[in-house]
């Protein structure tokens, strides 16, 4: 898990393949922040596990490792997702195969 910008947590919810956001303000809620049909059609491409990390930057850009592809992910505030660094690039850096659980 992680905060966001604005003070909400993010979980990673793997058995759901899903991110949720707990928000606090005016009560406990949660709700989905990327469902697995987001993730699954428009950023990964395939099937998710994400038992990889997950951060955020300063300028709100939201970031995953996931599994399945070993592919580093960022999600800007708009919730478009691209790969930010590949499974490529990594085994180009360092020489190892990645393993991002």
């Amino acid at each position: 898990m992680t905060r966001a910008p604005n003070g909400d947590l993010i979980i990673a919810d793997d058995s759901a393949d899903r991110f949720k956001r707990v928000t606090t303000t005016g009560g406990v809620v949660v709700s989905n922040f990327l469902t697995e049909f987001q993730l699954e059609t428009g950023i990964v491409g395939g099937e998710v596990d994400l038992d990889g990390g997950i951060a955020f930057d300063d300028l709100g850009n939201f970031f995953f490792a996931e599994e399945n592809t070993d592919n580093i992910y960022m999600v800007d505030a708009m919730l478009i997702g691209s790969i930010f660094v590949s499974k490529a690039d990594i085994m180009a850096v360092t020489g190892v195969t990645p393993d991002l659980e």
